[in-house]
Order: structure tokens, then sequence, then C-alpha cells
């Protein structure tokens, strides 16, 4: 006898929607379901890391130390603090590495973060439990510093104006390259130094603490006196009052600068005078 005349075809659609129901049904019963262990007790969340304090741009490791009481299917967020957000299934060790852009590096030394583990248990989510651990990111060294680029050898002292960042927690350490001065270092927050001569001189301010180390170079210039001096010329043919003189020149030298008024006139050489004689003869 064959199926179409023993099962007719209206019948069979049924017969195979009730086999599908069936397969279902014994999937479901061999899978927890929510609620299907809510008489566990909480889970109780819990991690634990080397130390609490790192540096900007460290990785961070934290082992998770959760109380799982039971419950084997269980979901873990971990909220980083800095707006990050990771979530795994089942207990593994996490890392995660802070990136401080957002952040000011010219307030305090570090930023403070909360650390926050949440554990979910999906065969029932009421006994979820979180727990929360503070964690401090300290800023790199961010070197700077202003002062005046171009001085003058009749004021030759500087100083200088530390602008880096953090604005604590930072150890300073200057170079001025001028190393035939009676001090070329300093470790003075705003140091002023005063510069043995004339010329380009490279200054170095390191900035250094828990997180390393880095500089920041600028150049100084340091110009001379003007020399004062002028020329002349007399045309013996017409060396005659009254106008026995003409074409003076200026040629007053000038060390190299930007500005031709940084060494004012107060400081010039006394200019150097020639007395002429001129006597009035008669023609022929």
């Amino acid at each position: 006898m064959s199926l179409k005349t023993k099962f007719p075809a209206k019948i069979v659609p049924f017969m195979v929607r009730f086999w599908c129901a069936g397969i279902l049904t014994f999937v479901l019963a061999s899978q927890p379901i929510w609620g299907q262990n809510c008489d566990l007790p909480r889970v109780a969340a819990e991690f634990s890391l080397l130390k609490n304090d790192i540096c900007e741009g460290q990785i961070i490791n934290i082992d998770n130390t959760t109380l799982e009481n039971g419950h084997t299917n269980i979901r873990y967020i971990m909220d980083w603090g800095d707006g990050i957000r990771d979530t795994v299934m089942g207990k593994q060790k996490m890392t995660h590495q802070y990136n401080l852009s957002s952040f000011d590096p010219c307030g305090e030394d570090n930023v403070q973060m909360e650390m926050k583990l949440i554990a979910i248990p999906l065969d029932c989510p009421s006994k979820q439990h979180n727990v929360t651990k503070p964690v401090f990111v300290t800023f790199k060294p961010r070197p700077d510093f202003s002062s005046k680029i171009e001085i003058c050898i009749a004021s030759p002292a500087v100083t200088f104006t530390n602008q880096s960042c953090p604005s604590q927690g930072l150890n300073y350490r200057w170079n001025f390259g001028d190393p035939a001065s009676a001090s070329n270092a300093s470790a003075e927050k705003n140091p002023t130094h005063t510069f043995s001569g004339t010329g380009d001189f490279t200054v170095t301010l390191v900035d250094s603490n828990v997180c390393g180390a880095d500089a920041r170079s600028k150049n100084i210039r340091v110009v001379g006196l003007p020399k004062a001096d002028f020329s002349f010329i007399v045309d013996p043919a017409t060396a005659c009052l009254p106008n026995p003189i003409g074409d003076f020149k200026n040629a007053t030298q000038r060390p190299g600068g930007k500005d031709p008024d940084l060494c004012p006139t107060k400081h010039f050489p006394a200019i150097p005078r020639s007395v002429l004689r001129f006597e009035n003869h008669p023609a022929g």
C-alpha cells in the first residue's frame, strides 16, 4: 500500500508539523531556561589585578575570580571606566589599554577610573552581581616651555617659563647649551640663565616621572652690540667752504638678528669722530 493511499494528502503536513514540534521540545528540554536555576545562590562577582596604579598606554590584566555558585551559563561585562565595555561568556582573563587622549593632561598627574565587572547568569538573571574597583592612570610627561628666542648680549639673562604637562609629579632637567657659562644646567621649574656670549644656543628641557621621560628643545639666539662707524668723501677740487664734504655713509655694523632694534642705541660704543679743518683761500 502506498503512502498516498494510507495517509491522505491533507494529513501529511500535520504529521510533519507534529514531528518537528517533538524534536523542538526535546532540544528545549535538554537546555537550561531562564528561571530554571533560580534556586541556586546568587553569583559573587570578583576580579583581581596586580596593581591599581598604571601608566598611560600601559596594558592592564585582570583575573576573573567570580564565585559562580553552580550557575553554568554566565555572561561577564567589564566596564573599564573610560567609555569602553567588553563582554565575554565564561570566566577568562581580560586585558585593556588605557588611552587618555580624551582627558586634559595639564591638570592632575593622573585620572581615576572605576572598573566594574558585572556577572549575569543567563539561567537566572535576577541572581546577577557586580563589583567596582578604582584604577589610577598616570599621564606620560609632555615637556614644553616658552622664552624669548632672540636677546641682546647687553642683557644676556633669560627666564624660561615651564609649560609642561601634567603640572604635578614631574622632575625637570634643563640644559642651556652653554658650556662656557658658570652654570649650564638646572633642576628648577622656571630657571633663569645668563648666556656667556653671542651665538645660537640649543636649550633642552627633559621631563620625567614614574611613566618615563621626554624632551623638548628650542633655539635661542644672542646677538652682539652694533659697531658704530661712518665714512665720507672729500673732493680736493671742491674742498672749499661752504660745501666741501659730501656722501656721508653710515657704516654701522649690526650683528645678524631678526629685530634690528634689539640692542638699543644707548648701548652703542662711542662713535669715532673725525676733526676736519677747512681754510678759505682766495681765488687763484
